[in-house]
């Protein structure tokens, strides 16, 4: 092909926060920043009414991105979607070709390997059957020998590569057995990752080994350092004011 074909194309697009949001945000942020300590009821209530209202605006721009975002999400699949259906048969085309290639490598490179091996066994049978040089000069003279020997049998030939091909060797593996690979090189080989779902069903249920810290039953779950913390969680009252999209 002389010319590259541009097969999938778009259009870049600015996005923008609406004025009304800015403003609210303003606003918000303004009542937020007259807290800084909570020390009675009245204080209490207005902090937690100030996380309300940033609440409702944090909800509302979620929805907003979510909206905005949506058809977007849809427009990149479709574009994935179209370049997997169209490189399909292309793709599926190269491995059947790439394993017919490969297959001919690997059966030349055996055959290279093969006729490497009759040469040097017959250089190592020459050499074996000459005696031991008393002299330098004897030596010289078998060296030249051996040379001329492998002259004659012609040069080595590599296997042949096409115009802008590479071929090589590589390893490839298989995991058999996950856990036998970690106990021999640990985490040099395997990735851990805590389940954290699954640790917080195990800590929070009645099956969950526990253990007296400073007279409260805690969970005990060994390389786990398991503490109770508050966790503050506010419910919108009130709907928040329209932010244009």
């Amino acid at each position: 092909m002389s010319q590259a074909l541009v097969i999938l194309t778009r259009k870049d697009f600015e996005i923008l926060t609406a004025e009304s949001a800015l403003a609210l945000r303003e606003e918000v942020l303004a009542c937020a920043n007259l807290i800084w300590a909570v020390t009675n009821k009245a204080t209490h209530d207005t902090a937690i009414q100030a996380q309300q209202d940033i609440k409702a605006l944090l909800d509302a721009t979620e929805k907003s991105r979510v909206a905005l975002k949506a058809p977007v999400l849809k427009l990149g699949r479709d574009i994935d979607a179209t370049a997997a259906g169209f490189a399909e048969e292309l793709q599926k085309a190269y491995a059947r070709i790439d394993r017919l290639v490969c297959e001919w490598q690997s059966a030349e490179r055996a055959r290279q390997a093969e006729i490497e091996a009759l040469r040097q066994k017959e250089l190592d049978a020459l050499k074996a059957s000459l005696p031991a040089p008393a002299t330098r000069q004897e030596f010289d003279s078998q060296q030249r020998m051996l040379e001329d020997a492998a002259a004659s049998l012609g040069p080595t030939v590599p296997v042949h590569l096409a115009a802008g091909q590479n071929v090589k060797e590589e390893w490839h593996y298989v995991v058999e057995d996950i856990q036998r690979l970690y106990g021999a090189y640990g985490i040099r080989l395997v990735k851990l990752e805590e389940r954290r779902r699954e640790i917080l069903e195990l800590i929070n249920g009645p099956d969950c080994p526990r253990e007296m810290v400073d007279g409260v039953s805690t969970p005990k779950v060994p390389g786990l350092r398991i503490e109770k913390l508050l966790k503050n969680r506010v419910r919108v009252e009130r709907t928040p004011k329209a932010i244009d999209v």
